[in-house]
């Protein structure tokens, strides 16, 4: 096998014929190619990495709790912040769709299985391997994904096959607790929601029905990312690690005000840090064209071609361009976009691109892009699974480089 080539294995079931494929994934996000014997694949090419962007450097860091921290049978040791926080899920499946790789342990993997062989005793039997794979070639013990080329392979019409069938208790940990975050903050573990779920996003406070978090929602996580003592403004510049997350919160209170307007108030948080502001020039359009595009054409190499992913990079390259052809629209702000960002800064996705005057000029433009796409082609006329500005959130959080690179 060639040198430091790490790989993944994924399946993919034909939607006409059901047949079960099986690839193997060139890391970080090279070719995909078909195998047949999982026990003796083929020889894998080179990985070229000048084909690859450089991934960005998170400012978070993996935190491996302590067993003072963890506490007595499993319970924290240090206060875990959980606030008045409820969701709702609408059942559409946009969240189990969006994520190709789901990570469980063999144990939830056997557990689900059974779970469904249990409430399902005229089905053909199922071996936990044609729903669950494992994640490094060889190693079972390692955690495993479930996929079926774009999205979970238990994804239905009617949301999760093993919840319907079995409960919450039998899903893998990963779901039972998505959208939450759980963030180390020097000196105790704030929980928030992640602003990629859009129906969370919608249904947070809103709902007397809403689901609660979890009592522990420590339980069944190995590591947490930590928010650094120091958080970098910039390459000369650097805040605190109290001063950071006080700007934060006061960011995200203000944000959630109904009919306020995000673009305007992040244009004056990127004042209060003397950051340049976020505007849509024609070079950032130009490049955000190309980058999605290229995204795209990424994230076809391992998921369904009309698969939310891909469709809504494709998406978003074609509004790239069309305001590239004519005068932009006014933005429409609304409040719900006040809360999804407000969400966006509660769960830190601020620390994740190397410095904040970046990554906060980074989600202007992307707030005033979403203001600008509802103006001009809502997402979901697109896909219904696609919400407008969940989705740019989304792009934004998950791609291997930022959307405007530009240096404060």
């Amino acid at each position: 096998m060639a040198q430091k080539a790490f790989t993944q294995l994924f399946h993919r079931r034909e939607r006409e014929s059901g047949r079960l494929r099986r690839f193997l994934l060139l890391r970080p996000f090279g070719p995909a190619l078909e195998i047949d014997d999982v026990e003796h694949p083929p020889e894998l090419p080179a990985y070229d990495a000048a084909r690859d962007l450089e991934p960005r450097t998170p400012q978070f860091v993996e935190h491996t709790l302590t067993a003072s921290e963890r506490g007595k049978g499993g319970r924290p040791g240090l206060p875990v912040v959980t606030g008045a926080l409820a969701v709702d899920c609408d059942l559409s499946g946009a969240c189990c769709s969006q994520y190709p790789v789901i990570p469980t342990t063999p144990e939830e993997s056997r557990r689900a299985v059974e779970a469904l062989k249990k409430f399902e005793p005229g089905k053909a039997p199922m071996k936990p391997e044609d729903g669950f794979a494992p994640s490094t070639l060889g190693r079972r013990d390692r955690l495993t994904p479930i996929l079926e080329g774009d999205g979970c392979t238990f994804l239905t019409s009617e949301g999760c096959r093993i919840h319907k069938l079995a409960g919450a208790a039998a899903k893998p940990w990963t779901c039972r607790q998505y959208p939450l975050q759980v963030v180390h903050c020097g000196n105790q573990f704030e929980v928030s929601i992640l602003p990629q779920c859009a129906c969370a996003a919608r249904t947070v406070h809103r709902s007397e029905d809403a689901d609660e978090w979890p009592a522990n929602p420590l339980q069944g996580l190995t590591t947490v990312p930590e928010v650094p003592p120091q958080v970098r403004v910039d390459d000369a510049r650097s805040l605190p690690r109290a001063a950071y997350l006080e700007w934060a919160r006061a960011l995200s209170d203000v944000l959630t005000v109904p009919g306020m307007d995000p673009v305007r108030i992040l244009e004056s948080a990127t004042t209060s840090l003397r950051v340049p502001g976020g505007t849509l020039s024609e070079a950032w359009l130009r490049t955000l064209q190309t980058r999605m595009a290229s995204e795209a054409e990424r994230l076809e190499t391992y998921l369904d071609p009309a698969g939310p992913q891909p469709k809504g990079a494709r998406w978003v390259a074609k509004l790239a361009e069309s305001l590239l052809r004519k005068p932009h629209p006014k933005p429409t702000p609304s409040a719900s976009d006040g809360m999804v960002f407000a969400l966006a800064f509660r769960a830190h996705l601020l620390l994740e691109l190397p410095s904040l005057a970046a990554t906060l000029c980074d989600l202007t433009r992307i707030a005033r892009l979403a203001g600008l796409a509802r103006a001009t082609m809502p997402a979901e006329k697109v896909d219904a699974r696609l919400e407008t500005t969940t989705l740019l959130l989304y792009l934004w959080a998950t791609t291997r480089w930022p959307v405007a690179s530009e240096k404060a």
